[in-house]
């Protein structure tokens, strides 16, 4: 089984203004394409309460470092009691926005090393021994990645204000 080592637990942007959903969402997109991540949408629940809607959407953005690691962000949208204001050009969303992300490093994402009880073994001495250099190196990689998507992430929202 691959093995997951959680690398940022958990930081969030916390929003309640009007702003573009629609440019919020490709900038994230864009993000993840230019670091060359391969992006899907895990989760879409959509809610409706009267005049007032709420939506979770969950992304997960995966990129191979070798053929044994790769790196694992996951990205929680959290709007609650939304509206759609109908700006001068453009439509903008109102509400309370919780963004989280998360990130991990995931080893022998192909199961091969889990195969047989021997393989299994050499595969736990490798990683503590031959292979903890280069994983230190790794989570820097992906904690700079986790930080630098979430300060994007606040620089849009930041830029927001200004409309």
């Amino acid at each position: 089984m691959a093995e997951k080592d959680m690398i940022v637990k958990g930081i969030s942007v916390k929003y309640n203004a009007p702003f573009n959903m629609i440019d919020l969402y490709n900038s994230l997109k864009s993000w993840f394409d230019i670091n060359r991540y391969t992006f899907y949408e895990t989760s879409y629940d959509e809610k409706a309460t009267g005049d007032k809607k709420s939506v979770n959407i969950q992304w997960t953005g995966t990129k191979e470092l070798d053929d044994y690691t790769k790196i694992e962000i996951k990205a929680e949208i959290d709007l609650k009691d939304y509206e759609i204001i109908e700006g001068k050009s453009e439509k903008l969303t109102n509400g309370k926005l919780n963004l989280k992300f998360k990130s991990m490093m995931v080893t022998d994402y192909e199961e091969r090393w889990d195969k047989k009880p021997f393989l299994k073994l050499l595969r736990a001495i490798s990683d503590k021994y031959f292979m903890a250099n280069k994983f230190s190196v790794y989570k820097k990689e992906i904690k700079n990645d986790t930080y630098d998507v979430y300060n994007k992430t606040k620089s849009f929202l930041n830029l927001q204000k200004f409309r």
